[in-house]
């Protein structure tokens, strides 16, 4: 983690690495998902000396296209603005199926 716009201090966060990081609103708390699938968070304190706390992972979390840092990809997860709450983007399990109905010209069954 480094500031910015101003250059200033930098904090390693994670020693094994992490990808599509996501701030707490308050800036209290950072998220991340590691590479062997944990959601992470690590605790983040102070304003001008930023003091960061040891990552403690959440839960295991099969997301679609797993920690991809590639381009074009995005977070497959996203956090409510209090860190308490979770919204995951997960793959379909090959077991499961799913139907889809699709309804053409449905104006006119409104009509009779």
């Amino acid at each position: 983690m480094q500031s910015f716009p101003t250059p200033g201090g930098k904090w390693q966060i994670s020693k094994d690495g992490g990808y599509h990081p996501k701030w707490r609103t308050d800036g209290k708390e950072l998220f991340y998902y590691a590479a062997d699938g944990q959601l992470m968070t690590v605790a983040i304190a102070g304003d001008s000396a930023l003091e960061t706390g040891t990552a403690v992972p959440l839960f295991k979390a099969r997301l679609l296209n797993g920690p991809t840092p590639a381009v074009g990809f995005r977070a497959q997860y996203d956090v409510a603005s209090d860190g308490q709450r979770f919204l995951l983007n997960v793959p379909l399990e090959e077991t499961q199926a799913s139907t889809i109905t699709v309804v053409v010209n449905w104006t006119a069954a409104l009509r009779k």
